[in-house]
């Protein structure tokens, strides 16, 4: 479940009707315990719980997760009938090309009501066993985060979802942000999360942070230095603003996706800096303050900040050692 299904609520007592497991994205509002966290760690690994998965049910935006968008293709390529698509939009959401597009306004709802009808009684054994194996993942995973140096991006992303207050909102960037929070980030479902996804979801998110944070809702903005700089616009007069927002400014001096892509191996150090590294060597310190704004460095032991107020708190990180830290999650249990 992801962004745009109408009743999460709903979704979670059909979820256990079914006895099948669920995996969300913040935005959902169904990170809340009962969804799977690691999910996109564990579906790197051989299990045989992917190979039996028989049906998926899909509400609202796919999650960012590569390899769990190459699993459901794979689940869907095996059945005609595998893959349902709920969404409220009227219009299908299928990168995968192997959804069956169903009205989302109800629908988990009528299909739990079909299940009472039928008196079909829920049989936990198959989310339970998602879950065993999930449990069995987690500590290897959290080891490893603690292993690398403070701060690192994982910590960052986490330490920003637990500092949004009770009713707060999270505004998280694309990139790494997203999927450092999705795939890695403490469960909240008391907080509404937002994200600008898509091709231009690099733009204005420092503005839609503002304007979440204008409503009067304490706000977190997670952000990236690029998508930072290329929204420093935003920044002006935000000091003279009777707003709460803390923005949260992971600087590795570049963009760090493209290093898990294959033009990281393909192309020279130098090049690869030249073409999709793009250091820009700004001190971001210097820019916040040149706007007048609170800055400080990222705490080391990631201890709660105050969220009243504007501020922005810096984490100086490595993009190598980053790489280095994704790539030892990632190939956790693979042979």
């Amino acid at each position: 479940a992801g962004r745009g299904q109408s009743n999460p609520a709903a979704i979670r007592s059909l979820a256990h009707a079914l006895g099948w497991p669920v995996i969300a994205d913040h935005r959902s509002g169904l990170r809340d315990g009962t969804s799977l966290r690691f999910t996109d760690t564990f579906l790197r690994q051989n299990s045989d719980l992917k190979a039996r998965a028989r049906r998926i049910l899909r509400f609202g935006e796919p999650l960012s997760s590569k390899v769990l968008s190459q699993w459901i293709q794979t689940v869907g390529r095996s059945d005609s009938d595998a893959v349902y698509q709920f969404t409220p939009w009227g219009r299908l959401i299928n990168p995968e090309r192997v959804a069956n597009q169903i009205p989302e306004f109800g629908a988990a709802e009528a299909i739990e009501a079909e299940l009472h009808r039928r008196r079909v009684e829920p049989d936990q054994r198959w989310s339970q066993s998602w879950e065993l194996a999930i449990d069995d993942l987690e500590p290897s995973v959290s080891a490893v985060i603690a292993a690398f140096s403070i701060p690192n991006e994982l910590q960052v992303a986490s330490a920003a979802v637990t500092w949004v207050p009770p009713g707060g909102a999270l505004v998280v960037s694309s990139s790494m942000p997203i999927r450092d929070v999705e795939w890695f980030g403490p469960d909240r479902s008391d907080i509404s999360v937002y994200s600008n996804r898509g091709a231009n979801g690099i733009d204005g998110v420092i503005a839609t942070a503002i304007g979440v944070a204008t409503t009067g809702v304490p706000t977190v903005c997670l952000i990236g230095d690029i998508a930072f700089l290329h929204d420093s616009p935003s920044l002006t007069a935000l000091a003279r603003r009777d707003i709460d927002l803390t923005i949260v400014v992971v600087d590795n001096d570049g963009g760090g996706i493209f290093s898990a892509l294959p033009q990281y191996e393909l192309l020279g150090r130098e090049r690869y800096e030249q073409l999709f590294g793009t250091p820009h060597g700004t001190n971001l310190v210097r820019l916040a303050e040149a706007h007048e704004l609170d800055v400080s460095p990222f705490p080391p032991d990631s201890a709660a900040v105050p969220t009243d107020g504007v501020r922005i708190l810096i984490a100086t990180t490595s993009r190598p050692e980053s790489l280095a830290l994704r790539q030892r999650i990632a190939a956790l249990g693979q042979p």
